[in-house]
C-alpha cells in the first residue's frame, strides 16, 4: 500500500485481511506498511517476527485462523483501561488539561496520537486479533472524544468560575462529572478533580457544607487510588481546611490542614515551597481564632523556608511579609504592621516595574493600617498611589480601579466628608455596572457601601433604598441560606434601628438570624453577632432582660470557641457591662468592664487604643456614680494611653478630651471644663474638614457647658455655630438639626424666653415628626421638653397634654416597666403638683416608683429621685412626716451610690434640714444645713448663689435658738456670697 495514507485508508486496508481466509508472504509486507503509516514501529517489529518465526516453519502462508488461535492464547484485554487525564490542576487552580506524560508507562513511546496509542496497545495484546481491534478502536475514538468533551467543560467551567459566575461554573462542571460517570469507573481519579472543582465553587457561593460533601468526596477517591503520601491528597486536605474555616468550626480546619502539613512533612524536603504554603494556611486559621501567637509563628515558619530557598526580593516573601504585618494589624500592633508591610513593598518596589498591580496592592495594605489608626491623610496618600498605578496600568473599566475607588471612600466617608464619599462610590459603581453582568454580587456590594454613606448622612430612605437594591440583587443571584442575604437583612435592621423603628429592626435581625442558624454550626461566630446585633435593638428599646440574655447567648458561644484572651471576649464583656450599666446596676457593670480590661491587658500591646475604649466605659459607671475622682482618674488613664499611640492631633485625643471636660464640668470646675472642651475643639479644627459633624458635636458640649454657667449669650454663640455646620452638611430633616434645635430651645428656656424656646422646640419636633416614625421615643422627648416649656409659663393644661403625648408614644413602643414611662409620669406627677393638684401627683409619682423599684437595683440613683420626687409632693401636703421619711430614704440610697460631695447631697440636707426646723427639731436643722453646707463649701467652683441661701438658712436657725453671735456670723457670710455671686453674673 502507498506510504502517508490517512488513517481512515489504514484501517480499511487492515479489514480487508479480515475478508482473507490466507494471509502470504506478500500480505506481510501490506500490514507492515498498513502499521508503519500510523507510526505503529512496535506493532511493525511484532509483525516481522511473527513472519520470520513462520519463515524458519517453512511456512509460506497461514490461515487467518491459525494466527488467532495462536495469538489469543494467553491474551487478555482491559475493556477498562483509561487514558490519564488527571490533572495537577486542583493543585494551582488552573483548568484542566490532559498530560500525556503521565502515561509514560504504557507501550509504544514514540507514537505521536494516544488513540493510536491505545489502538497499538489492544494489537499487542491481541496479537493480531484485527476483527476484535477494529471493534475496540471505534468504541475507544469515542470514548477518548467524551472524555476531551468533559475536559473542555471543566476548562469552560474554570473561566466562568474566575469570572465569578458561579452558577455558570458549577452548570458546565455538572456537567463534566455527568460525561465521565458515563465513561470511567467511579473509583477513577479524574472524578476526585471533578468534585474538587465543584466544591471550589459551592465554597465562594457560601455554601459550605455542600463544599465539604464534594471535596470529602474527592478525598475518598483519592485515598484509594494514590498513595498515602500523595500531594494531591494534601491538597484535598488542605481544601477541606478551608471549608471548615468558612463554616467558622476552625479546630476541623486545623485538623485538615495539619494532615496536609504531615504528608508534605513526609515526602518533601524542609525548605520545599509547598510546606510554606501549608504553614500560611495554618497561620490563617489561628488568625480567624485569634491566636495571633500560632498565626505568627506558622507565618514565620513560611518566612524561614521561602528567606532559605528563594532570593532575598523573591515576591513570595512578601507575600509571607504581608500575612504576618496581617497579624499585627488585627493584634492592633500598627508600628509592627507598618514595619512588615513595608519589607513586602521594598521588594516589590525593587523587582517590579513602577506601574506593576502589586505595587497598587501594597499601597492599599499599608493605607488600610494608617486608615485603622485614623490617619486619614496618610490613608488617603496611599489609596491615592495606588489609584494613580491601576490608572496608568489598567483598562478605564478595570475592577481593580473599581476597589481603589472604594477604599478611597471608606477614607472619606470616616472623616464625615460625606459628598467625596458617594462620588467614590458611584464610580466604583459605574465600573461595575459597565463591566459585570446586571445581578453580579460586586454590585451589591456597591449598593451596600452607598447605603452607609445615606445613613451616615441621616437619609434613611436613601440608605433604605440601596441596600434593598443590594438584596433585591442577591434574592437573584444567591441560594436562600447564604451568608451575603444575613449581612443584607443586618444592614437594613441598622437603618431601622436609626430611625428608631425597632419592631422593624428586630425583624430584619431575625431574619438574618435565621438563616445563620440554618446555615452555619451551632456555635458559628456569625451567630454569635447576630445575638449582639438583637441585643443592641433590645438595649435600645429599654427591654434590659432581653438586651442581657442576648448578649449572654453571645457570649456562651465565644467562650466555647475562643481561647479565654480573645479580644472579642472583651467585646461581650463590654456590652454586657454596658446593659448593667443602663440598669443602673454599677458593681456588675464594674465587674464586666474589669473582665474585658484584663484579657485586653493580657492579650494587647501595654498602650493599644482598646484599652483606652475599656478605661473610658469604667470612667463613665464611676461618673454615674457621682465618684467624679475616680472618673476622671481613670479618663485620664485612657488620655495617657492615646496620647502615647496616636499623632498629636489624633480625633481620638479630642474624644477624650471631651470626656475629662465633662467630668469637670459635673465637679463644677467650669473654667477646666472649658479649658479641656477647647484642647478637643483644636484638634478637631486642625483635622477635620470645617462642615464635620464632630465639630458641631464640639461646638454644642462648649453649648452646654456655657448655659450651665448661665453665659447664656455664649452658650447661644456655640449652639448656632453647631446648627450652621449641621444645616450645610446634612438633610433638611436629619435628626441632628433636631437636636440642635433643642440645645438652643434650651438655653432659651433657662434665659426665661419661653416664646422662642417653644418656637425652637416646635422646630425639633417638625423635623422628628417628617424623619422618625410615628412612635419613634425622640418624639416623645420633644413632647416633653415642649411640656416643660408650658409648665415654665404655667399653662399646665398644655403642659399636661403634651406629657400625655409622650406617654402615649412610649406606652406603645416600651414594655410596661421601662424607666423612660417612669420619667413621664413623674414628669406629670409635677405638673399636678405645681397646680396643687397633690393626690394626683402623688398617685404619678408612685406610678413611676413602682416601674423603678420593680427594674432597678435598691441603691440605684434614679430611685432616690424618685423617692426625692414624692417627699417633695408630701412636703407640698405638708405632710412632714412622710416627707423626711422619703427625704431620708432618698440620702440613704444616694449615699451608696454617689460621691460624698454630690451635689443631689446637698438639695436632700437642705430640705431635710427645713423640715426638722418646721417640726421644731433645731440641733437636727442645724446638723444638715451644716453638712449641706461643708459640701458645697469643698466644690472646686462653688455655687456662690446656692451657699448665701444655706448661710440664710443657718442664720435663722441660730437667730431662733437666741445665739445672736453664731446668726450675725452667717449673716456676714451670706452677704460675701451674694456679692460673690453678683460679680459672676457680671
Amino acid at each position: 500500500m502507498p506510504e502517508n495514507c490517512s488513517i481512515g485508508e489504514t484501517f480499511r486496508v487492515l479489514e480487508s485481511f479480515l475478508e482473507k481466509g490466507i494471509i502470504s508472504n506478500q500480505d506481510y509486507d501490506a500490514l507492515i506498511q498498513a502499521f508503519t503509516n500510523i507510526h505503529c514501529y512496535d506493532a511493525v517489529k511484532q509483525v516481522e517476527v511473527y513472519r520470520t518465526d513462520q519463515a524458519c516453519k517453512n511456512q509460506r502462508s497461514v490461515s487467518i485462523q491459525e494466527i488467532l488461535s495462536q495469538g489469543n492464547a494467553e491474551a487478555k484485554i482491559d475493556h477498562n483501561i483509561t487514558i490519564c487525564d488527571l490533572s495537577e490542576s486542583v493543585k494551582t487552580k488552573k483548568p484542566e488539561k490532559i498530560i500525556q506524560s503521565r502515561c509514560k508507562n504504557l507501550a509504544f513511546n514514540g507514537s505521536r496520537n494516544i488513540r493510536q496509542r491505545i489502538l497499538i496497545g489492544f494489537i499487542v495484546l491481541g496479537v493480531m486479533s484485527l476483527p476484535f481491534v477494529i471493534v475496540l478502536s471505534k468504541k475507544y475514538i469515542e470514548r477518548t472524544s467524551k472524555i476531551k468533551q468533559a475536559t473542555k467543560l471543566i476548562n469552560i467551567g474554570w473561566k466562568h468560575y474566575t469570572a465569578a459566575e458561579y452558577s455558570k461554573a458549577l452548570q458546565n462542571y455538572d456537567a463534566a462529572l455527568s460525561i465521565r460517570m458515563q465513561i470511567l469507573p467511579h473509583s477513577d481519579p479524574n472524578f476526585a478533580t471533578a468534585h474538587n472543582y465543584i466544591g471550589l465553587v459551592y465554597n465562594r457561593l457560601g455554601k459550605h457544607s455542600t463544599a465539604l460533601e464534594y471535596h470529602q468526596k474527592a478525598l475518598a477517591i483519592l485515598e484509594k487510588t494514590f498513595p498515602v503520601l500523595h500531594s494531591l491528597l494534601a491538597m484535598t486536605y488542605n481544601y477541606i481546611g478551608s471549608d471548615y474555616s468558612e463554616m467558622g468550626d476552625h479546630s476541623r480546619a486545623l485538623e485538615n490542614h495539619e494532615k496536609a502539613l504531615a504528608i508534605e512533612e513526609k515526602f518533601l524536603p524542609d525548605s520545599h515551597p509547598d510546606l510554606a504554603t501549608s504553614y500560611n494556611y495554618l497561620g490563617l486559621v489561628y488568625l480567624s481564632m485569634g491566636d495571633h501567637s500560632r498565626a505568627l509563628e506558622n507565618h514565620k515558619k513560611a518566612l524561614a523556608i521561602r528567606q532559605k530557598t528563594l532570593p532575598p526580593s523573591h515576591p513570595d516573601v512578601a507575600t509571607t511579609y504581608n500575612n504576618i504585618a496581617a497579624v499585627y494589624h488585627d493584634m492592633g500592633d500598627h508600628s509592627r504592621a507598618l514595619e512588615y508591610y513595608e519589607k513586602a513593598f521594598a521588594i516589590l518596589e525593587k523587582t517590579l516595574s513602577p506601574s506593576h498591580p502589586r505595587l497598587a496592592g501594597s499601597y492599599n495594605n499599608i493605607a488600610a493600617v494608617y486608615f485603622s489608626m485614623d490617619d486619614y491623610a496618610r490613608a488617603l496618600e496611599n489609596h491615592k498611589k495606588a489609584l494613580t498605578i491601576r490608572q496608568k496600568s489598567l483598562p478605564a473599566f478595570h475592577p481593580d480601579l473599581a476597589i481603589s475607588y472604594n477604599n478611597i471612600a471608606a477614607v472619606y466617608g470616616d472623616m464625615g466628608n460625606h459628598s467625596k464619599a458617594l462620588e467614590y462610590y458611584e464610580k466604583a459603581l459605574g465600573i461595575w455596572q459597565k463591566t459585570l453582568p446586571e445581578f453580579h454580587p460586586h454590585l451589591a456590594a456597591s449598593y451596600n457601601n452607598i447605603a452607609s454613606v445615606y445613613s451616615s448622612m441621616g437619609d434613611y430612605s436613601r440608605a433604605l433604598k440601596n441596600h434593598q437594591k443590594a438584596l433585591g440583587i442577591q434574592h437573584k443571584t444567591l441560594p436562600p441560606s447564604h451568608p451575603d442575604l444575613a449581612v443584607s437583612y443586618n444592614n437594613i435592621a441598622a437603618v431601622y434601628r436609626h430611625m428608631g423603628d425597632h419592631s422593624r429592626a428586630i425583624e430584619n435581625h431575625q431574619k438574618a438570624f435565621a438563616i445563620r442558624q440554618k446555615s452555619l454550626p451551632a456555635f458559628h461566630p456569625d451567630l454569635a453577632i447576630s445575638y449582639t446585633n438583637i441585643a443592641a435593638v433590645y438595649g435600645d428599646m429599654g427591654d434590659h432582660s432581653r438586651a442581657l440574655e442576648n448578649h449572654k447567648k453571645a457570649l456562651a458561644i465565644e467562650e466555647k470557641i475562643l481561647p479565654a484572651f480573645h479580644p472579642d471576649l472583651a467585646t461581650t464583656y463590654n456590652n454586657i457591662a454596658s446593659v448593667y450599666h443602663d440598669m443602673g446596676d454599677h458593681s456588675r457593670a464594674l465587674e464586666y468592664y474589669e473582665k474585658a480590661l484584663a484579657i485586653r491587658q493580657k492579650s494587647l500591646p501595654a498602650f493599644h487604643p482598646e484599652l483606652a475604649v475599656t478605661y473610658n466605659n469604667m470612667a463613665l459607671v464611676y461618673s454615674s456614680m457621682g465618684d467624679r475622682s475616680r472618673a476622671l482618674e481613670y479618663y485620664e488613664t485612657a488620655f495617657a494611653i492615646l496620647q502615647k499611640t496616636l499623632p498629636a492631633f489624633h480625633p481620638h485625643l479630642a474624644g477624650s478630651y471631651n470626656n475629662i471636660a465633662a467630668v469637670y464640668g459635673d465637679m463644677g470646675n467650669h473654667s477646666k471644663a472649658l479649658e479641656y472642651y477647647e484642647k478637643a475643639f483644636a484638634i478637631l479644627e486642625k483635622t477635620l474638614p470645617p462642615s464635620h459633624p464632630h465639630l458641631a458635636a464640639s461646638y454644642n458640649n462648649m453649648g452646654l457647658l456655657y448655659c450651665s454657667i448661665g453665659d447664656y449669650s455664649r452658650a447661644l454663640e456655640n449652639h448656632q455655630k453647631a446648627f450652621a455646620i449641621r444645616q450645610k452638611s446634612l438633610p433638611a430633616f436629619h435628626p441632628d438639626l433636631a437636636t440642635t434645635y433643642n440645645n438652643i430651645a434650651s438655653v432659651y428656656h433657662h434665659m426665661g424666653d419661653q416664646s422662642r424656646a417653644l418656637e425652637n422646640h416646635k422646630k425639633a419636633l417638625g423635623i422628628r415628626e417628617r424623619s422618625l416614625p410615628a412612635f419613634h421615643p425622640d418624639l416623645a422627648t420633644s413632647y416633653n421638653n415642649i411640656a416643660a416649656v408650658y409648665s415654665s409659663m404655667s399653662e399646665h393644661s398644655r403642659a399636661l397634654e403634651n406629657h400625655q403625648k409622650a406617654l402615649d408614644i412610649q406606652h406603645k413602643t416600651l414594655p410596661p416597666s421601662h424607666p423612660h414611662l417612669a420619667g413621664s409620669y413623674n414628669n406629670i406627677g409635677l405638673v399636678y403638683s405645681s397646680t396643687g393638684d397633690h393626690s394626683r401627683a402623688l398617685e404619678y409619682c408612685e406610678k413611676a416608683f413602682a416601674i423603678l423599684q420593680k427594674t432597678l437595683p435598691t441603691s440605684h440613683p434614679t430611685l432616690a429621685t424618685s423617692y426625692y420626687n414624692i417627699a417633695s409632693v408630701y412636703h407640698h401636703m405638708g405632710d412632714r412626716s412622710r416627707a423626711l421619711e422619703n427625704y431620708q430614704k432618698a440620702l440613704g440610697t444616694w449615699q451608696k451610690t454617689l460621691s460624698s460631695s454630690h451635689p443631689n447631697l446637698v438639695r436632700v440636707y437642705n430640705n431635710i434640714g427645713f423640715l426638722y426646723f418646721k417640726m421644731g427639731k433645731k440641733s437636727n436643722a442645724l446638723e444638715n444645713y451644716a453638712k449641706a453646707v461643708k459640701i458645697e463649701e469643698k466644690s472646686v467652683s462653688p455655687n456662690y448663689g446656692s451657699l448665701a441661701k444655706m448661710y440664710n438658712n443657718m442664720r435663722v436657725v441660730y437667730e431662733s435658738l437666741g445665739e445672736e453671735a453664731s446668726a450675725h456670723e452667717y449673716q456676714k457670710k451670706a452677704l460675701e456670697m451674694e456679692q460673690k455671686s453678683n460679680l459672676v453674673k457680671a
